[in-house]
């Protein structure tokens, strides 16, 4: 996960100096690809690190906040100025925080008990 939002935090900081079409066109393909790393990572450790018998609703809950997050994704973009780069920017440093929280997670369940 920390790779993923690491990765599209660079790409979206990047995306500000486009210059051409060509540009244009790869930075936008990297962008819509990373978060899916970090998106897929997400589904998968959810499931792995909740006890069995919470796992659909802490399931649930992740996709919920991931969904919302998206909305928020929306507002930020209708209420700043378009004309400049700043909801890249506050949408890198929100991957970059991401990561940050990312990193906190345990890394392998392996051993604990899951029920």
């Amino acid at each position: 996960m920390v790779i993923g939002a690491l990765v599209t935090m660079v790409f979206l900081f990047a995306y500000t100096h486009v210059r051409s079409a060509a540009q244009n066109l790869g930075f936008s393909c990297a962008i819509s690809f990373c978060p899916n790393i970090y998106a897929g990572t997400l589904c998968g450790y959810t499931v792995e690190v909740l006890p069995s018998a919470h796992r659909a609703t802490g399931n649930g809950i992740a996709i919920a906040f991931d969904r919302l997050m998206g909305i928020v994704s929306a507002v930020i973009t209708t209420e700043a100025n378009t004309d400049t780069s700043v909801p890249i920017y506050i949408c890198a440093a929100l991957y970059g925080t991401i990561a940050v929280v990312a990193i906190a997670l345990p890394f392998e369940p392996y051993g604990r008990r899951s029920s």
